[in-house]
């Protein structure tokens, strides 16, 4: 299986995983597009509960995380599935931070997990090009710019 189809393989599994336990959950994959995400869609009592979670999108062979209306760190949980993730350099991401644009440097280089998705093929496309282009600098990795 080439890269790209891996990754594609590998969001469809995390957004079904992220959905599983939800029954108001929906899951749009635009596979010719390669485009997905999870809407919510339903009534908690009173209370209208519409919008999208999640948006994930394939561009030019990297993952984009587009939206997240949740507290799930997605880079992380991409960069985990499968073997052995690589070590994060603490020293220059801070978990929780909202000025993270760009998934963290692996210790080891930046060399792909066999299984998950290489931390230098994923964009925080939530974050505005300045803001990416600002913290690949001092991380020293390619943020991405949309063809």
């Amino acid at each position: 299986m080439d890269r790209v189809n891996q990754y594609r393989q590998i969001v469809q599994d995390f957004l079904e995983d992220f959905a599983a336990d939800d029954p108001e959950a929906q899951l749009i994959f635009d596979i010719e597009r390669d485009r997905y995400l999870v809407m919510h869609n339903g009534w908690r009592g009173e209370y209208r509960i519409y919008g999208c979670a999640m948006q994930l999108d394939l561009i030019s062979g990297k993952v984009w995380i587009q939206h997240n209306s949740t507290e799930i760190f997605i880079d992380r949980e991409l960069i985990s599935r499968g073997e052995a993730a690589p070590v994060l350099d603490a020293t220059c991401f801070m978990p929780g931070d909202p000025s993270n644009a760009v998934a963290p440097l692996p210790v080891d280089g930046g060399l792909p997990n066999p299984k998950g998705i290489a931390s230098q093929d994923i964009v925080l496309g939530l974050r505005s090009p300045k803001v990416r282009e600002r913290l690949a600098a001092a991380l020293h990795t390619d943020v991405g710019s949309k063809p």
